[in-house]
């Protein structure tokens, strides 16, 4: 399925292109080429030296409110180093 339109579209419009960052919400019913656009997009983003995270919620997280943000960000912290993740827990010291 040709989907140049919806591309050119969605990164003329999308806020992750101007290095603001963003959320981006692709939904429609099931085989239309959701999850095509996505993977297309994720490579431009990735070319263009954007961090892509991405998380699917399916009926396991129904019951875990937290689950697809766990999911979104395991990832990232799997592949952080020491010193980043670190970083990331460094919490401002009481004056």
């Amino acid at each position: 399925m040709e989907r140049g339109a919806e591309l050119a579209h969605l990164k003329e419009r999308s806020l992750l292109w101007a290095g603001t960052g963003g959320v981006l919400v692709i939904q429609g019913p099931a085989g239309i080429g959701k999850s095509a656009l996505v993977r297309v997009l994720g490579e431009h983003a990735a070319g263009q030296g954007v961090q892509k995270l991405s998380a699917r919620a399916s009926e396991l997280e129904r019951d875990f409110g937290f689950g697809v943000v766990r999911q979104l960000l395991e990832t990232r912290v799997i592949r952080a180093g020491g010193s980043e993740r670190a970083e990331w827990h460094h919490l401002p010291t009481r004056s």
